[in-house]
């Protein structure tokens, strides 16, 4: 049998266009499947819309749901799922202002297409801001396998923005620490900021947001970069690897920055007062 080729192949660097992380993960896909477990550890139920879309099915959803600490759980906004055909980025797209489009002749790439995205709307029973996961097909031409990771790390992003985004824009959102200190949300995002901003990008996609040696403050939306980039490190914490410039990261996510991990768990298991 003919081995592997793993040699990278020549794709665009844009933080939209997924032909580098497709590439990483279809070399270490049976590496990465291996820690995603079958076993279904939440019962947590969430409606499902239009599964034919999606690389991942609602026992898989429901595990990866599981990952997340019961405190981060009770805090998510989310409220359905719903699978959408396949949606590329335009030529004309930046992270921070995508331009959809159906037609691949009109794309980045053929790989830069859009694996998920969240929509917000206020909770008119809580005064807190729900959440709508949105699943887009990955094409066919993408591995199988390859398509179920990035389905995944696509919900547990999507998730940790179910979680991040009221913290982040609610009003009095107060967290009670592990320690049973209690904190401000705004402080405790702060902080991961204040952390993050000392290291490069947390992943791939999150560059597009904040360069190396940029401050949240200096980039064009402060609260989406830190938004984005926590996310990135959330799903890195709970699957275990994250698409990153630096190969020695990509399954040792916080080696050079565990005071940035220390924050996220503590983010991750805090509850609402």
């Amino acid at each position: 049998m003919k081995d592997r080729d793993t040699r990278e192949p020549s794709y665009t660097d844009h933080p939209l266009d997924m032909g580098q992380t497709i590439h990483w993960y279809l070399t270490v896909s049976d590496k990465i499947l291996d820690g995603l477990a079958e076993t279904d550890r939440s019962g947590f139920v969430i409606p499902l819309e239009n599964p034919r879309h999606l690389s991942i099915d609602k026992s898989q959803i429901r595990y990866l749901i599981g990952l997340f600490p019961p405190s981060a759980i009770a805090r998510s906004g989310l409220r359905s799922i719903k699978g959408e055909p396949t949606i590329y980025f335009d030529k004309a797209s930046t992270p921070g202002e995508p331009k959809p489009t159906e037609n691949v002749s009109e794309a980045l790439s053929p790989t830069a297409f859009a694996p998920s995205y969240t929509d917000y709307q206020k909770d008119p029973r809580s005064s807190g801001i729900e959440s709508v996961i949105h699943l887009f097909e990955i094409p066919a031409e993408v591995d199988p396998k390859v398509r179920r990771i990035i389905h995944a790390q696509g919900f547990v992003h999507e998730y940790a923005h179910s979680i991040i985004t009221p913290a982040l824009y609610g009003k009095d959102y107060r967290l009670k620490l592990t320690s049973g200190e209690v904190v401000e949300a705004e402080e405790l995002l702060q902080r991961f900021a204040g952390e993050q901003e000392k290291h490069t990008p947390f992943s791939h996609y999150s560059s597009g947001y904040r360069s190396s040696g940029q401050k949240f403050e200096d980039t064009a939306r402060p609260k989406i970069s830190v938004n984005e980039e926590l996310a990135e490190a959330i799903a890195a914490e709970l699957l275990g690897f994250v698409y990153c410039r630096e190969e020695a990261r990509r399954f040792n996510q916080f080696y050079d920055r565990p005071d940035v991990r220390q924050t996220v768990r503590d983010f991750l298991s805090a509850e609402k007062v």
